[in-house]
C-alpha cells in the first residue's frame, strides 16, 4: 500500500486512474491543478505522485520542479501527451523518475508504478513480518504464529503501514493522513475503531503486537528491538 497523490485535469481519467489504484490497496487522493497539487504536496506525505504535465494554471512539470526543490522525496511518474525525445529529457531533468506518454496502457502504468514503488528499497519486499506477524504483499494476506488472519482492506493498510515503518510511534492523526485519502470523511475516532479491531485479530494468542505509546501513538517494533 502506498499514498498516492494524482494530478490529472481530465476529470474522468483521473477517476478511472484513482479506482484502478484504489483496487491495488492505495490510499490516493485526486486534484485537478498544478495549485492544488502544490497545497497537498506541503500539507501531507506521499510516496507516490501521479502527474500530468499538461494542467491549467501551474503546470506539473513546474510542480514537479519546485517540489524537488522544497526536498520533495516521493517517486515521480510524469503523463503527457508529449512522446519526444526532448520533452522526456525535460521531464526527467525536471525531477521526474519515470515517463509515460498518452494514451497509455494501465497495464504499462501498473509496471511502472509498481517499479518505482519498489525503488527506494532497492529490493522486492515480498514479506513484511515482526512478532510473529507476516504479511505476505504479493497474495495480501497475513498470518500470525502460522495461522491465517482475515482483514478488511482498511485493516491491512495500517498493518502494512506500520511494518513498513517498524520501531516508530504514530498517532491516530498521522495515521489517518498516511493511510486514508485526504478527502475522505473519515476522524482520529474512525482510526482508532479500526485498530481496535485489528489489534483484536493479531492479539488472539495473547501477545500485544502493536503496543501503545500512552500519549504519543501506535507501533510495532521490529524482532531485533524486543
Amino acid at each position: 500500500m502506498a499514498k498516492v497523490l494524482v494530478v490529472e485535469d481530465h476529470k474522468e481519467e483521473a477517476g478511472t486512474l484513482a479506482k484502478w489504484l484504489e483496487s491495488k490497496g492505495h490510499a490516493v487522493d485526486v486534484v485537478h491543478s498544478g495549485e492544488d497539487a502544490q497545497h497537498l504536496l506541503t500539507s501531507y506525505g506521499y510516496e507516490l505522485l501521479i502527474l500530468d504535465w499538461t494542467l491549467p494554471g501551474i503546470s506539473g512539470l513546474d510542480v514537479c520542479i519546485e517540489y524537488r526543490r522544497k526536498g520533495g522525496k516521493a517517486v515521480v511518474l510524469m503523463l503527457t501527451g508529449r512522446g519526444d525525445i526532448p520533452s522526456k529529457a525535460e521531464g526527467l531533468n525536471s525531477g521526474a523518475d519515470d515517463y509515460l506518454a498518452k494514451p497509455y496502457d494501465l497495464r504499462e502504468l501498473s509496471a511502472r508504478v509498481n517499479a518505482l514503488l519498489r525503488r527506494p528499497a532497492d529490493t522486492i519486499i515480498e514479506k513484511l513480518q515482526a512478532s510473529g506477524v507476516v504479511l505476505d504483499i504479493g497474495t495480501r494476506t497475513a498470518t500470525v504464529g502460522g495461522n491465517a488472519v482475515e482483514l478488511s482492506t482498511r485493516e491491512y493498510a495500517l498493518l502494512e503501514y506500520l511494518l513498513r515503518h517498524q520501531n516508530r510511534v504514530y498517532s491516530a492523526r498521522a495515521l489517518l493522513d498516511y493511510v486514508w485519502p485526504v478527502e475522505s470523511a473519515m476522524s482520529e475516532d474512525t482510526v482508532r475503531s479500526v485498530m481496535r479491531n485489528l489489534r483484536k485479530k493479531l492479539d488472539a494468542g495473547g501477545r500485544e503486537i502493536i503496543k501503545t505509546v500512552h500519549g504519543s501513538g501506535y507501533l510495532i517494533a521490529s524482532d531485533d528491538s524486543l
